[in-house]
């Protein structure tokens, strides 16, 4: 150990060096110090070490074999000139903690899991573990109501846009786009009626007939539509007349679609656009005189959709943040594009009404003298009173643990069954994504944001009586303070975490970029 301790003038460090490093045992400390002090190090020379370490195979035990007696101190100490790592030396951190190995790169440990250090309830849209691919969200999709889950990866691969749009809710054989069910999920209006004559394909079509050209119409029961977003519909129509005097017309929504008839032959039609106002899907005569339409073969494609975040998995355990009623889902695709922030996923809370919540975590935090540490990465779309996190009780508004915004900056609210109180704040003015931390034991609270302490209290706080956890909303004796804005990460643990926060904070940091 402490081989180039303070060798300020090393810049760069050889590839390969420890490749075929093989001592018959390993001493506790074997790197501990080694480069402590080396500031002009490279970024290179980072990854030459660490990769290096990590070809030699050994893990930090007293054998170098997995299952090993664990080293007292198996930290690698590294301080460098503090230019962006690269993806190799990454994934040689990951590979070397997995071996038992701490690196502490610049006076920081670097913390490639955070599952490692046992959250009471981890949220995220990525995987925090580098070797696994969890399902994170379940989704609900819009156009049809259908429910499936989403692994990380395919949260941001297209998988789980492609899943929610190009949605087929009617055809000839689905939901009775053909008639062959009759009139089931229709209104007939006068001198509307199933054909059971005259078909494009199977034995049935929806005719008009118009007598003197009074109005006659049918519509879709239940439309398949939806306001705001795109749609196509395709159908087959017959006239009995071809002219311009004997037409036809589709609506959808407000919009009026007509169509001229060129042949008294079956005709195919198409028509994209976006719904807007209503859900109306109604077929109608345009033309004056009489004659009959046949209309036959409808089918409807959502081209786009919402996708409803139902659950929200706990990648550390099974505290799995829920939502049943539609009305109160956040959105994870709105409008058939994934929603994102800074360029990564991220779940959208209208600051209205939608929250999700898993109230059986709230027992870690009851009683007395119960640490919390908190880590969230956020970005507020208004100004305004939004919860990003809640700890609070059903039958009572005094005791609470939350984070939220309040009219532009951040702030921590804790108050015991005694109404002990105190709120930290954090610097207002900031739009843009924000990394929120608090580390609070019985007597000592603080509030970090962007990695930088904001406030601290020392007041000692007594019992905390707490049955609600809430992302995204105040859930007292009434519900309050939804959030506005996107999450895409909440880590909560019931430990203090006060010696890892850098860690942590550097670990989201380096996944979302959010500060330099």
């Amino acid at each position: 150990s402490e081989s180039w301790r303070f060798c300020v003038g090393l810049i760069n460090f050889p590839a390969g060096l420890f490749d075929n490093w093989n001592p018959s045992s390993i001493q506790t400390g074997v790197f501990d110090f080694t480069w402590t002090g080396c500031n002009s190090l490279t970024a290179q020379s980072v990854e030459n070490i660490l990769t290096s370490i990590d070809a030699s195979g050994h893990y930090a035990t007293t054998n170098k074999l997995q299952g090993g007696t664990a080293l007292a101190d198996a930290g690698i100490d590294i301080d460098y000139d503090g230019t962006t790592l690269s993806v190799a030396t990454n994934a040689a951190i990951d590979s070397l903690s997995g071996k038992g190995w701490e690196v502490f790169i610049n006076g920081v440990l670097v913390i490639p899991n955070i599952l490692d250090l046992a959250p009471a309830a981890a949220y995220s849209l990525r995987s925090f573990d580098a070797d696994a691919d969890p399902n994170v969200v379940r989704v609900r999709r819009s156009s049809d109501g259908a429910l499936s889950n989403f692994k990380a990866s395919e949260v941001s691969d297209g998988t789980l846009t492609d899943w929610v749009n190009n949605v087929v809710t009617l055809s000839p054989t689905l939901n009775n786009g053909g008639f062959e069910d009759g009139a089931t999920g229709y209104i007939l209006g006068s001198n509307a009626s199933i054909d059971t004559t005259v078909s494009r394909s199977g034995n049935n079509s929806g005719k008009l007939n118009v007598v003197g050209g009074a109005y006659t119409y049918f519509s879709k029961q239940n439309s398949p539509l939806e306001i705001g977003q795109q749609v196509k519909v395709s159908f087959w129509a017959k006239s009995s007349v071809a002219d311009d005097s004997h037409r036809f017309r589709l609506v959808l929504g407000v919009t009026n679609n007509q169509f001229t008839p060129s042949s008294t032959d079956w005709e195919f039609y198409e028509v994209t656009q976006t719904v807007y106002s209503t859900t109306e899907l109604t077929f109608a005569r345009v033309g004056g005189g009489d004659f009959t339409i046949h209309i036959d073969d409808i089918t409807v494609t959502n081209l786009t959709a919402d996708g409803h975040v139902t659950t929200w998995y706990d990648q550390g355990g099974t505290n799995h943040a829920t939502q049943t009623d539609v009305a109160y889902m956040p959105k994870i695709v709105d409008g058939g594009t994934l929603v994102t922030e800074g360029g990564l996923p991220a779940l959208d809370f209208d600051g209205v009404d939608d929250h999700l919540f898993k109230d059986s975590v709230a027992a870690s935090f009851t009683g007395n003298d119960i640490p919390i540490s908190i880590f969230a990465c956020f970005k507020e779309t208004a100004s305004s009173y939004s919860d990003i996190f809640s700890l609070s009780n059903s039958t009572s508004n005094v005791p609470l643990k939350r984070l939220f915004r309040i009219n532009g900056y951040s702030r921590y609210d804790q108050r015991d069954n005694a109404a002990t109180f105190i709120f930290p704040n954090g610097d207002f003015g900031l739009t843009n994504q924000i990394l929120n931390s608090v580390t609070s034991t019985g007597n000592s609270v603080n509030l970090y944001e962007q990695g930088v302490l904001k406030e601290s209290d020392t007041t000692d706080f007594g019992n905390f009586t707490l049955d609600r956890f809430s992302i995204g909303a105040l859930r007292r004796i009434t519900n309050d303070a939804f959030m506005n804005g996107q999450i895409q990460e909440i880590v909560v643990f019931n430990t203090d975490q006060s010696a890892n926060r850098a860690g942590i904070e550097n670990n989201i940091n380096s996944h979302f970029t959010i500060y330099s």
